[in-house]
């Protein structure tokens, strides 16, 4: 049977009226809860300390491949004023060495961004799984029955949203994660 619209409006509307208000009775009762985790991932002492290390590493390698390329440049310079006093083979010779230490620097320093890259993932991923341990024992300890992260709500009520009380016991036990930068 076939029914019409106008019902299926109906009973689309009482069964978005009973979800909603059941879970409007659970959010009142203290079950249903909200965190910003993202919020968490960027304002946490321990979130501030990634990013402190990552800008003291980045400018580190940026040094560095600074002293490459300076280092490579005199190296091109010297072919280029060599070349008119030497034999085409020698020359030849010395470009292809010259080529193979550009490329040379070039993995370098794509290897070495891409450790850092690893280093920071790492870190942020044990970042993650602390604000987890967290909202789980606070889960435990207050009985909810369902955590939501923020990222996925539209709206929320203040008295619902435990980011605050997260970012106390994160701030309190996890003031610092190590950037562990592995080359190669």
């Amino acid at each position: 049977m076939i029914f019409p619209l106008r019902t299926k409006i109906l009973v689309t509307l009482i069964t978005l009226f009973v979800c909603f208000s059941t879970a409007a009775a659970y959010a009142q009762q203290g079950q249903i809860v909200v965190v910003d985790v993202q919020s968490l991932l960027k304002d946490s002492i321990a979130a501030k300390s990634i990013r402190n290390q990552v800008e003291i590493e980045r400018t580190a390698l940026e040094k560095e491949f600074s002293e490459i390329e300076n280092k490579l440049r005199a190296q091109e310079k010297q072919l280029i004023a060599d070349k008119p006093n030497m034999e085409p083979q020698a020359f030849n010779e010395r470009r292809e060495s010259f080529q193979k230490e550009l490329l040379t620097a070039g993995r370098l320093v794509q290897q070495k961004k891409r450790g850092l890259e690893v280093a920071v993932a790492k870190a942020t991923s044990q970042l993650r799984g602390e604000i987890l341990k967290i909202v789980a024992d606070l889960a435990e300890d207050r009985n909810y029955g369902l955590v939501l992260t923020r990222q996925n709500i539209v709206i929320v009520v203040k008295e619902i949203d435990i980011t605050q009380d997260v970012m106390e016991r994160l701030n309190a036990n996890v003031k610092t994660v190590v950037l562990d930068v592995q080359e190669g």
